[in-house]
Order: C-alpha cells, then structure tokens, then sequence
C-alpha cells in the first residue's frame, strides 16, 4: 500500500509541475503576443502615413488633372472666341 500512496503522491507532484509549467508557458505566449503587436505599431503607422500621404498625393493630382482640363476647355472656347471676332471685323 505503501508503494500505492508514492505512486499517487510522485504523479500528484508531477501533475502539479506540468501545470506551473503550462501557466508560465501560458503566460510567456500572452506577454510574447502583448510585445508584438507594439512592436508592429511603429509599421502600422507607417503604413498608414505612407497610405495617407499616397491618398492625398493622388488627390493633388486628380484636381491639377481637373485645372488642366479646365484650362484646355477654356483656351479652346477663346480660340472660337477669337475666330467668331476675327470674323465679325
């Protein structure tokens, strides 16, 4: 009976090691996982920096392609402009 009760009591103990074990594994991951993502946060934001200045790059350039377009327009209408009053004189 002896040998029955070290068996119980060695794997209690072992049992009893395996979950310490099991924790700081558990929170090792959980604090290796914390640590990632602020590691990840300088390239998140400048991820995002590069996209917003992208974004307000093509923003830029979809208005100048607008003024261009504009300016073309108008320069064709006086261009009939002129030849209507070439013609009147």
């Amino acid at each position: 009976m002896a040998i029955a009760n070290d068996l119980t009591t060695a794997k209690k103990n072992e049992i009893q090691k395996l979950t310490v074990l099991l924790q700081r594994v558990s929170k090792l991951k959980k604090k290796a996982q914390e640590t990632s993502h602020l590691l990840m946060l300088p390239f998140l934001k400048n991820n995002f920096f590069s996209c917003s200045s992208t974004f307000q790059a093509e923003e830029q350039n979809r208005q100048k392609e607008a003024r261009i377009s504009l300016l073309k327009k108008q320069t064709q209408d006086l261009s009939g402009t002129a030849d209507r009053i070439e013609k009147v004189l």
